[in-house]
């Protein structure tokens, strides 16, 4: 027996890995001159939104959190935004 219920706007059934409307609380919102993975946000596939959360697990469904892109172009784009940040502390940091 399928059991659905509504919450704000989102029809879910109750059970397990499914979106219960908690994730609108830690909505993370598009970051200017700057990606989303950069910034620290994440993505959950089934509540389908970017959050802001520190956990690698969906505070919502308890799905895992995509936390790089799938697309080719923007994983590159990503990997070196990543390494630009990096360059300046291995520059500075003294050799033993």
């Amino acid at each position: 027996m399928f059991i659905f219920k509504y919450s704000r706007c989102f029809l879910y059934y109750e059970g397990k890995m499914t979106c219960k409307g908690i994730c609108i609380r830690h909505k993370a919102q598009k970051p200017v001159g700057s990606g989303r993975y950069v910034s620290g946000q994440k993505r959950c596939q089934i509540c389908e939104i970017f959050i802001k959360w520190d956990g690698l697990w969906c505070p919502c469904c308890g799905y895992r959190l995509r936390t790089k892109p799938r697309n080719l172009k923007y994983k590159a784009k990503l990997r070196a935004r990543r390494v630009k940040e990096i360059e300046p502390i291995l520059v500075a940091a003294p050799v033993a």
